[in-house]
């Protein structure tokens, strides 16, 4: 074992993962913390906290516990402590393609219906909203207008399934077969693009294999056996939630573009925004997003 892979995995170890998080609550000031698996889920989750239960925000700190494996295993260690009660902690997973991975479910940890928070962002009716409070789609021309661009997202839908089918197999093949890859947001990710009707895709089926296998390109025939089971999935719901995001704010972008063009081919009229979608895009889409049922439960068990 390397130098470096033994101080990686001693940062790692369960010992270090307790002790930073006894540091943080130690210096955050708040009784209560929620254990969240990234950046991005302490923006959401403090964006739904605020939403659905104002009161209790300023008695919750959230801590980023780097990657969802983290946050469960702080879940164990807390619920085996003596110097810490899991009372005081609320542990948020997304769902991914491996859903709990082995652990029992707890009352204590709430997990995403669908892949990710990010797939919950992305819909008809946060896009409507965005139209009419953002997009200034409330003149006369508002509804023309709503219901051309809610035909096109149909269409955006309809192209991101297409085009992204093979990219989200894979990665649903390499969880299911424990197969290690090269972090999906910068080998597919930035290969997402799309204009206002449909999404783009730059990566060949080879292209995608070659760049998210780690140590060799993944098996293209091994990928496919696993196509019948994965065609069972809801491509908006239970597919990578990071690629849907992405597309759906680089379809915003577009449409933003037109808003602003002298002579626009979506919109009916040129009319000044100043709203930019990758700017702050989870906070301004949770704040418009219809939030699942269980999720409001579940911070409703927060004390005020």
């Amino acid at each position: 074992m390397s130098r470096t892979q033994a101080i990686s995995d001693a940062s790692n170890s369960d010992e270090a993962l307790f002790l930073r998080l006894l540091q943080f609550k130690g210096g955050c000031g708040q009784p209560f913390i929620f254990l969240v698996e990234g950046n991005d889920d302490v923006t959401f989750f403090d964006a739904c906290l605020c939403r659905l239960k104002p009161l209790a925000r300023e008695r919750v700190a959230t801590y980023n516990c780097n990657g969802k494996g983290n946050v469960l295993k702080l879940h164990d260690i807390i619920s085996h402590s003596k110097e810490i009660s899991l009372d005081d902690f609320w542990c948020f997973i997304d769902k991914d393609f491996d859903g709990m991975r082995g652990h029992v479910p707890s009352e204590k940890i709430w997990m995403t219906p669908t892949y990710s928070f990010e797939n919950l962002l992305v819909s008809e009716e946060v896009l409507k909203s965005l139209l009419v409070c953002e997009f200034r789609c409330n003149d006369i021309n508002a509804a023309k207008d709503i219901a051309t661009i809610q035909a096109n997202f149909q269409s955006f839908i309809s192209s991101y399934t297409h085009h992204l089918s093979f990219a989200n197999l894979c990665a649903f093949y390499a969880r299911r077969k424990d197969v290690e890859t090269h972090a999906h947001d910068s080998t597919i990710t930035p290969a997402i693009s799309a204009n206002f009707h449909e999404v783009k895709f730059s990566l060949s089926d080879d292209d995608v294999v070659r760049r998210m296998g780690k140590k060799a390109p993944l098996d293209k025939a091994d990928v496919n056996s696993l196509a019948v089971e994965f065609q069972a999935l809801d491509p908006l719901a239970d597919w990578r939630g990071k690629f849907l995001l992405t597309a759906f704010v680089a379809f915003l972008e577009a449409l933003k573009h037109d808003r602003g063009s002298k002579a626009p081919v979506i919109f009916s009229t040129k009319a000044k925004m100043t709203f930019d979608p990758r700017t702050d895009s989870i906070r301004t889409f949770t704040s418009l997003a219809v939030l699942p049922k269980c999720l409001t439960e579940y911070l409703e068990t927060v004390p005020v």
